[in-house]
């Protein structure tokens, strides 16, 4: 079965048939059947009853159709769908659930030849139609998924000129305040070390805040009054925007921070570095700064998560929660996927099946579906399900 490539038409909302790496039923059961087998096939021990937990066609799909790295993936607020973002310059939609065939049921290209999509983000709203993105020539798209068109391109007056490179100019994350706060603002980061924040419906940005050094990552806080920014000096800054300077500082890291993610109810910080660590911060407004359990560890410190090594290449991997805040994971260099128990510390899952570093890994919002994406290297997005939350 061949994989349609995308045209260099670059159009918004063109179908791409997907090729499945591997057949399964047309009618997946509820539960299958596994059975272990000698070298001459003689079932050795009992079969086992392997039970099914999520709506997927298939306990592991393979979605193919990328000819470059992907580099983010997000799943939309409803999860039914997911948008990647990959080094061969296009955006693609995927449809979860299904048999593959049309998974991949539209797409967008940049604008610009030399520039390639960064980070990924669904509006949180699941009545929002918008899809944003940011890009290496320093441009943040706002695009509609109804139409297949752009609504704006946002670009700071800086970035505006006719360049030769976009060295320095990269936007490297995006992130949306939540659909309860009423307003979308978008807060972008990128390598001329600037925090951004948009409004949706305007081109220039409302606000900038130079931190002097390249930066790799922003997050809002729940209420958005404050933003967690991460870049090459190995720092989390906390910046009060209603004070216009950083409240404080979580210092642990002793590497550069390449992603973070804020639990669901906005307690909590998850963290990762270069410096093969993940770490979860209490970012609560009145949290003890003192963890009673290890008093000698940096303050507001709640856990440091282990086994998920960031490897030579230096890629930006990014974590996520699960929608209980129970479980956060992360893809590593060793080629898998690792989620781990946050209040235990311990090791959940380490997925195997990936080619090559896993850089993007999301959860699906839907509390019921415990269903994980993930892609990297390889070019390949891997949808699979774990246990029952």
């Amino acid at each position: 079965m061949a994989s349609k490539r995308p045209g260099e038409s670059g159009g918004s909302t063109t179908g791409l048939a997907v090729a499945k790496r591997a057949r399964v039923d047309d009618a997946a059961p509820a539960n299958q059947v596994a059975i272990a087998r000698d070298a001459k096939g003689n079932q050795v021990g009992l079969p086992l009853s392997i039970g099914r937990t999520s709506g997927l066609h298939a306990p592991i799909m393979a979605l193919t159709g990328h000819t470059g790295e992907i580099l983010d993936l997000r799943f939309d607020p409803t999860g039914q769908y997911i948008a990647t973002a990959s080094m061969d310059r296009y955006i693609f939609l995927w449809k979860v659930y299904g048999d593959g065939e049309g998974a991949n049921y539209g797409m967008f290209k940049t604008h610009s030849p030399k520039a390639l999509f960064t980070s990924v983000l669904f509006a949180p709203s699941p009545s929002s139609s918008y899809l944003f993105a940011t890009s290496t020539d320093g441009s943040l798209t706002t695009f509609d998924l109804k139409t297949g068109g752009v609504v704006r391109r946002h670009r700071p007056v800086s970035t505006r000129r006719a360049v030769s490179s976009f060295a320095g100019k990269a936007m490297s994350s995006v992130d949306c305040t939540r659909a309860e706060s009423g307003r979308e603002l978008l807060l972008t980061a990128g390598d001329d070390g600037t925090i951004r924040i948009w409004d949706v419906d305007a081109r220039d940005p409302i606000e900038e805040q130079d931190f002097g050094f390249p930066l790799t990552c922003a997050k809002w806080s729940a209420d958005g009054q404050q933003c967690y920014v991460g870049g090459i000096d190995n720092d989390i800054h906390v910046f009060d925007l209603r004070r216009k300077q950083i409240a404080y500082s979580l210092r642990a890291h002793s590497d550069t921070i390449c992603g973070m993610a804020v639990s669901p109810d906005g307690s909590y910080l998850a963290t990762a570095s270069f410096d093969n660590t993940l770490r979860i911060w209490d970012v609560r407004p009145f949290a003890p700064t003192v963890n009673p359990q290890q008093p000698s560890a940096p303050p507001r410190l709640y856990r440091t998560l282990m086994g998920a090594p960031a490897g030579f290449d230096n890629a930006l991997r990014k974590p996520a929660w699960d929608p209980t805040g129970r479980r956060v994971g992360i893809g590593s260099a060793d080629r898998t996927v690792v989620v781990w128990d946050v209040e235990t510390g311990q090791i959940k899952y380490k997925l195997p099946g990936a080619k090559g570093t896993v850089t993007a890994f999301d959860f699906s919002p839907n509390p019921t579906e415990p269903i994980i994406a993930s892609g990297g290297a390889d070019r390949t997005i891997l949808l699979g399900e774990l246990d029952a939350r």
